[in-house]
């Protein structure tokens, strides 16, 4: 990820995402400008990935619970995106918060 983040600032990209479920955890945070973290009600996301990947809900639950709690993760960030909707909710609120971005680095 470092190696490649640096090859990006030395190009034109206007903004690098990094997706990293354990950004906090690996100390990743301190290399990037901010942190978006992305959210949703605990049920939302273990029906999101028992579907996906067929997991129990009780498998899921134990790896929630062996990372940071979502709490502080929220107090941490830079900028929180709520999904508790559709895929094009997330998607218009993704747009917005990297046209910020965009602007942000045009200032």
């Amino acid at each position: 990820i470092n190696r490649r983040l640096a090859a990006l600032a030395h190009g034109k990209a206007a903004v690098a995402v990094v997706e990293a479920a354990l950004m906090y955890e690996a100390g990743l945070d301190k290399e990037l400008d901010a942190v978006v973290v992305v959210d949703a009600e605990e049920d939302t996301k273990i029906a999101r990935v028992t579907n996906r990947d067929g997991s129990s809900r009780e498998s899921v639950l134990a790896r929630m619970r062996a990372q940071m709690s979502p709490d502080a993760k929220l107090k941490k960030a830079d900028y929180v995106v709520y999904n508790n909707g559709t895929f094009e909710e997330l998607e218009e609120r993704v747009r917005f918060l990297y046209s910020v971005f965009v602007n942000l680095q045009g200032s």
